[in-house]
């Protein structure tokens, strides 16, 4: 198996390289530096609300992706934090949450557009349960997109 990890972060391509056996690349999501039909599978893995478009960025995994290919998706829920965002208003701090997010891409929003870029698009939910098993740790809701091309 080879293993590809791209990331815009200067620090989180550093963290990747320690790991084993994995090329590791500083790009954007949205211009990827590979050949068309390069890879069997495509994680997007609580990044797509962080870019500007998301839908050119699902177009990019797309062209990267083989004929046949798989794309695993996992966002937020668009109620995500907001137990967080309601302290902050009730503290005086309505701001504390602004800039968590570039674009609106949610687990409700994300399908129609994942189906724009790839097909037979199904979603797994994953409820937004908070467990915290060691402080100062959580876990945030999942959804996922298997969805061959």
């Amino acid at each position: 198996m080879d293993l590809t990890l791209v990331d815009s972060s200067p620090a989180m391509c550093d963290r990747l390289a320690g790991v084993a056996g994995a090329s590791v690349h500083r790009c954007d999501a949205g211009a990827l530096p590979f050949a068309d039909g390069s890879f069997d599978m495509v994680i997007a893995n609580h990044m797509l609300y962080h870019v500007d478009d998301p839908a050119a960025v699902l177009r990019e995994f797309a062209r990267v992706s083989r004929p046949g290919g798989r794309l695993a998706v996992a966002t937020n829920g668009g109620g995500h934090m907001r137990e967080i965002t309601e302290l902050g208003t009730r503290i005086g701090r309505p701001d504390i949450m602004l800039g968590r997010s570039v674009s609106d891409f949610t687990a409700e929003s994300g399908p129609g557009l994942v189906a724009a870029a790839f097909q037979d698009v199904r979603v797994e939910e994953f409820p937004g349960i908070w467990r915290c098993r060691t402080p100062g740790r959580s876990w945030p809701t999942w959804a996922a997109w298997p969805c061959p091309r």
